[in-house]
């Protein structure tokens, strides 16, 4: 295994807002290729969406982690199967765009316990797989603004937006 393969865990959308998302940043994630961008914009969508669009467009459920030591991506296959089997769907409403420091997303505008509580679930369900956070990735993370309790989760679960500071986009 690559010492530089990261894993994640993404809600990827279907359909029409899956389409437009794929259109959007140039990418289809369910693909794993290029497609054609909106256009019709006064925007140069292409140095927009350089970044995010090696990303695919997708909801963050867990964020990118590296395995641990002597971890096999068969073993983290099977935890997130089994763990799959016990978390239910998860609905929310509707989505508003909204800046998130650098970036645009979509926030889901009700059902936010329901989707903090599932990833929770994945975040604790899944972390005996996740690598403990190097020090240089947690001095990268460990921003300016960020709270107590999420410099803790940082710490704790190698990200600072889980458990109640998670927030889905």
């Amino acid at each position: 295994m690559s010492a530089y393969a990261r894993y994640a865990v993404y809600v990827v959308p279907q359909g029409d807002l899956g389409a437009a998302g794929a259109a959007w940043l140039g990418w289809d994630v369910d693909e794993g290729g290029a497609v054609a961008q909106a256009d019709g914009l006064d925007l140069d969508l292409p140095a927009l969406t350089d970044g995010p669009r090696k990303y695919g467009f997708h909801g963050t459920v867990m964020a990118p982690f590296q395995m641990r030591e002597g971890a096999t991506l068969e073993e983290l296959r099977r935890a997130f199967a089994q763990l799959g089997k016990k978390i239910g769907a998860v609905r929310c409403g509707d989505l508003e765009v909204v800046a998130l420091g650098r970036f645009i997303a979509l926030i889901p505008q009700s059902g936010v316990a329901d989707l903090r509580a599932m990833a929770a679930q994945v975040v604790e369900g899944l972390d005996q797989w996740r690598a403990p956070l190097p020090a240089a990735e947690f001095e990268r993370r460990n921003r300016p603004g960020l709270s107590d309790v999420q410099r803790g989760y940082l710490q704790r679960w190698g990200y600072p937006h889980v458990m109640e500071a998670y927030r889905f986009h």
